[in-house]
């Protein structure tokens, strides 16, 4: 039995003898969308957690307050469960995060918050969490979950590193070397935090990771923190290995200090001067005014290359070079008279 309902206000239409419905498989009900600061409805009815063979439940938009139902843990073949766009508050019974088929999670956009409770991440089959636009302080419980594909968590209220940390929070320090445990996990949001830390070239161990933001913070190293090195400004030769990246369709080392000659097999040789201007060191057919022949770099070029007051670099790194993952990122870098980088971008696609 399926029960799909969209509509506004029809919220009011659930009664508690919902419960009653012990065949409904799909339970389905679009509201409309919630208004923050407007009407609610009540809490969503406890007798939910009686549906024992229910697997997708959606109570979206319907303006719900209260707690989120702890009988919810009851619905053992639950696959996926979403009540976003809601009014719910409180914290999450962390029981929920145990309901052994759950696959999607969506609690984004409601009034949640405190920490979630220790739980055994070794019973989840979690894949795809959005715990965005709420106000949680504490999620560190979350960063053991295997199977995670997907963890969205921006515009929360986190403020410290030994928890979960995304878009648009208050995150300073490091990243948590925990997410090294996420291995299915593909999308990574760390931007528009206050995180203070080398780029987490550390990261190519997730063999799903596809994509990183991590702009609008102070990430710092060189090129060859890219195979673990650890340095104290973006500099050096261009890898050699970057030309095996046959997938790359942006590239832009512009005003950097990179040295050497430009690598001219593969995808590199197809971009123009504009991806490497701005080095001093740097030569190449692409720098018709700095042929490698007719200017050799001097090794000591970074050394005497006087910063600017500003720097911008777009950067793609293969992360995964000497792993064999097939990993790429880009990175947006600015940096200031003290070479104290303030922000970071990063997208990546896989082969």
């Amino acid at each position: 039995m399926n029960l799909r309902i969209a509509g506004f206000g029809i919220s009011e239409l659930i009664p508690a003898a919902i419960g009653n419905l012990s065949n409904l498989k799909t339970m389905e009900i679009y509201c409309g969308g919630y208004i923050p600061g407007g009407y609610t409805s009540g809490t969503a009815p406890d007798t939910i957690g009686q549906l024992n063979k229910l697997r997708f439940l959606i109570l979206e938009g319907c303006y719900f307050s209260g707690r989120i139902p702890e009988s919810i843990a009851n619905l053992t073949q639950l696959t996926k469960l979403d009540l976003s766009n809601n009014a719910f508050n409180g914290e999450i019974p962390s029981s929920i995060f145990t309901i052994p088929a759950l696959r999607v999670l969506d609690l984004s956009f409601n009034q949640l918050s405190g920490p979630i409770q220790e739980f055994n991440q070794a019973l989840s089959q979690l894949e795809s969490v959005d715990l965005s636009n709420n106000e949680f302080s504490d999620l560190a419980s979350l960063w053991r979950l295997k199977n995670i594909d997907i963890l969205l968590l921006s515009n929360n209220k986190l403020s410290v590193m030994d928890s979960e940390d995304l878009h648009g929070n208050k995150i300073y320090g490091q990243l948590p070397r925990g997410l090294s445990n996420c291995r299915s996990l593909e999308v990574l949001d760390f931007g528009s935090n206050r995180i203070v830390d080398i780029f987490p070239s550390w990261l190519s161990g997730l063999p799903k990771l596809s994509v990183i933001v991590l702009r609008s913070n102070q990430f710092y190293g060189t090129m060859n923190d890219i195979d673990g090195d650890t340095k104290s400004e973006l500099s050096g030769e261009i890898p050699q290995d970057l030309t095996n990246l046959t997938f790359l369709d942006v590239l832009n080392l512009s005003n950097n200090h990179l040295v050497g000659k430009i690598p001219q097999s593969h995808q590199l040789s197809t971009f123009d001067s504009s991806s490497f201007e701005g080095n001093a060191g740097l030569c190449g057919p692409q720098l018709s005014d700095l042929p490698c022949d007719a200017s050799p770099y001097d090794p000591g070029v970074t050394n005497k290359h006087k910063s600017s007051d500003h720097v911008d670099v777009v950067l793609f790194l293969f992360v995964g070079l000497g792993f064999g993952i097939g990993f790429a990122s880009a990175i947006v870098v600015k940096w200031g008279q003290f070479g104290r980088w303030i922000s970071a971008t990063a997208r990546a696609s896989r082969t």
